[in-house]
């Protein structure tokens, strides 16, 4: 999945996003994660995976 369409998929999901120096601070729910901002590149699905699981979704 490209970065583009994670991003939009987990603001449709209700995850707060903030734009850091490089990455990105996701948090929903009293959780909180970070996500690299490469957007041009396609995230791996073991990595959509461990961020889905760290935001507990």
């Amino acid at each position: 999945m490209k970065y583009g369409q994670f991003i939009k998929a987990l603001k449709d999901k209700g995850v707060k996003v903030d734009d850091g120096t490089r990455h990105l601070k996701l948090s929903y729910g009293g959780k909180q994660t970070c996500c690299k901002r490469h957007p041009t590149e396609e995230y791996p699905p073991i990595l959509l995976a461990k961020i889905l699981k760290q935001l507990g979704l």
